[in-house]
């Protein structure tokens, strides 16, 4: 990823409705902390462009990260 430190990003989320709802009790933590100025949640295809994909206690997230 060809981010710099100053840039601000967009998140595509897809990821299970634990995540999802984890997320979104937090969402402006999460902007603050990452300098996000979006995210959104729909579907995603791993072989696009800044796509990761992560387990987090066997949820399985995919994230997308854009400027």
């Amino acid at each position: 990823l060809n981010f710099n430190v100053e840039d601000r990003i967009k998140l595509v989320v897809h990821t299970d409705d634990t995540i999802k709802n984890i997320i979104e009790t937090f969402v402006e933590y999460i902007k603050i902390e990452t300098l996000t100025t979006d995210i959104q949640f729909k579907e995603l295809d791993l072989k696009e462009e800044n796509t990761l994909e992560h387990d987090i206690d066997k949820n399985k997230i995919i994230i997308n990260l854009s400027k």
